[in-house]
């Protein structure tokens, strides 16, 4: 069991260049996940824009990140980059996430999601971007 918190960065289309460029200057294992929705915009090279990318380098430091369309054409730390705390102790993780949410602009609430863990996320009352992913073990 673990807790962990990483840098998550936040592109305009370039996550996929970014996070292998990344790879290539740190080394390590890169994941990429493809945002799956046919109505989604693409990259300005018509690839799909990644949902999420993991790279575990070679020193054992982590960055995640994808493509955020809705950055538009403001560009702030806040847009760009988030803290992401995930981990597999469930409710640890979940009192965390609530006591963070004390004050906070909630954007979307700690649950279930499509790729089978919980997320939620939030802006703290410091105006600090959180994301929590909680890894719920998988039965079968």
């Amino acid at each position: 069991m673990s807790i962990n918190a990483v840098p998550y960065l936040g592109f305009r289309g370039q996550a996929r260049e970014a996070m292998n460029f990344y790879k290539e200057v740190f080394g390590g294992t890169l994941e990429i996940l493809d945002n799956q929705d046919p109505s989604a915009p693409t990259a300005a090279n018509g690839e799909k824009l990644v949902m999420h990318s993991h790279l575990k380098t070679d020193a054992g430091w982590e960055i995640m990140g994808g493509d955020n369309p809705q950055l538009g054409d403001e560009d702030s730390a806040a847009q760009r980059m988030n803290v992401v705390v995930f981990g597999d102790e469930v409710e640890t993780v979940k009192q965390q996430f609530d006591k963070l949410a004390d004050g906070a602009q909630v954007h979307m609430p700690l649950e279930m999601q499509m790729w089978g863990d919980m997320f939620g996320g939030l802006k703290d009352k410091f105006g600090i971007d959180w994301g929590f992913n909680v890894e719920v073990s998988k039965e079968g």
